[in-house]
């Protein structure tokens, strides 16, 4: 098990997961990391492949290359679709 020197924030990892999903695909981790539009430190993004990896969103090809893999029901999206908003009254 390996000690994990950078934590990423939530909006490092929707930042990292939502241009996996519009690109679909990229060759390697390096290719990733100079696709980021912020300055996201290389091992940052190794713990965040990581983690999507072991939910089931990303998966890793033999010849090192990344996909996203994680499909959305029809389902869940008619349910986020038809939320309602929450209000705070005072």
């Amino acid at each position: 098990m390996r000690t994990i020197l950078h934590q990423p924030k939530l909006n490092t990892i929707k930042m990292v997961e939502d241009r996996l999903k519009k690109k679909k695909c990229f060759r390697n981790k390096y290719h990733l990391f100079q696709n980021l539009r912020g300055k996201v430190m290389y091992p940052t993004i190794t713990v965040i492949l990581d983690y999507l990896e072991e939910s089931s969103k990303i998966g890793f090809k033999k010849d090192g290359s990344i996909a996203w893999i994680f499909r959305v029901s029809h389902k869940s999206k008619r349910a986020h679709k038809n939320r309602k908003s929450i209000i705070k009254k005072r």
